[in-house]
This record gives C-alpha cells, structure tokens and sequence, in this order.
C-alpha cells in the first residue's frame, strides 16, 4: 500500500520539483543575507532557460519518434532545401522488360472417326482430355487461390504490426514526453513570475 502511494506521488514529480525549487528559493533569501532583487533575477533567468531547453528537449524527442529524425537534422535538411542554392540533377531511365503468360495456347488434332468403334473410342479420348484440362485448371486455380490467400495472410500482418508500432509511437508522443514539456512550461512561468518580485 505505501509502495502504490510513493509511486503514485513520483508520478507527479513535476510538482515536486517545482515545490523544491521553490523551497530552495525561498530557503536561500530567508538564511542568507543575499539581495533578493538580484536572486529573483538570476532564478527567473536560470528557470526560463532550462524551461525553454526542456521543451525543446521533449519537441526534439516527439520528432524523433515520429520521424526518426532529430531537430540538428531536420535544421540540417530544412536548410539543404534552400532555393537559391544550384543543385546538379542526374537524371537516369530504367527500362525494364518483363515477360508474362497470360494465356495457354492448346491445339487439338481433330480427326475423323468413320465406324461406331472409333467414334466411341474418339468420343472417350476427348472426355479424358477434358477430365484432364479440368483437372490441371482446378489445380492451377487452388494454387492461384493459395498464393493470394499467403500474400493477403502476410499483408494482413505487415498492417497490423505497422498499426501497432504507430500506436506506440502515438502513445509515446503523447504520454511520454508531457512530464517534461509540463515541468518546462512550470519553470518559464515561475522564472517569468519570479523575476518580478523584489
């Protein structure tokens, strides 16, 4: 029980720290015989500073996350982009031939049965020929079937393991870095207010 209470109360460390700076603050123009104007300044300027670069920090750390890039290199990229610079373009053509069947070619010899005998003969051999063709077809289109089924199977799971690491990236985003961006924005307001008092 005193563990979920400490945990629970670190969850807030942005609170705390805050309460500790303010302490400190407080402590060293109570027990020192220090000018406050001139404390209040240096507070309110340190504060605002490590606030800015802790937002920042939390920014750069969204962007990398989301983009896989850091701030240095998207500056980097932005100022690459420059319009005003000349850049060689080398253009480069592929040509690619592929050859594919789209359809079987089948020739049959047809010929002509004079007696009862041959006829049925004749009349046999092209019902085992198509109870082949039939066969090689269904067997061709379970194969076809197969192959799709795989392919939808693997881009099925591709999707879905492509979902989740964005929906970690959203979560990290989103809870990750709010403490720090909360505790950056908590200093620049308490520098801000501390530079006024006297």
């Amino acid at each position: 029980m005193v563990m979920k209470l400490i945990k629970w109360i670190l969850r807030g460390w942005p609170v705390l720290i805050m309460v500790l700076i303010l302490s400190l603050h407080l402590y060293l123009i109570n027990c020192f015989n220090i000018n406050v104007k001139s404390l209040n300044k240096i507070v309110s300027l340190i504060a605002q500073i490590i606030g800015g670069v802790l937002v920042i920090y939390s920014i750069d750390s969204n962007i990398g996350i989301i983009k896989g890039k850091n701030l240095k290199e998207e500056l980097i990229t932005y100022l690459k982009e420059f319009p005003l610079f000349k850049k060689s373009v080398v253009i480069s053509e592929q040509v690619t031939i592929s050859s594919k069947s789209f359809a079987n070619i089948k020739a049959n010899v047809v010929r002509n049965p004079k007696t009862i005998d041959e006829k049925i003969d004749y009349l046999q051999e092209q019902i085992e020929k198509i109870k082949k063709e039939l066969n090689q077809n269904v067997d061709e289109l379970r194969k076809a079937i197969n192959n799709l089924s795989k392919y939808f199977n693997e881009k099925f799971h591709k999707t879905n393991v492509t979902l989740n690491e964005i929906e970690k990236k959203v979560e990290e985003v989103s809870v990750g870095g709010i403490k720090i961006q909360v505790f950056g924005v908590f200093l620049l307001i308490y520098g801000a207010i501390s530079g006024y008092f006297t």
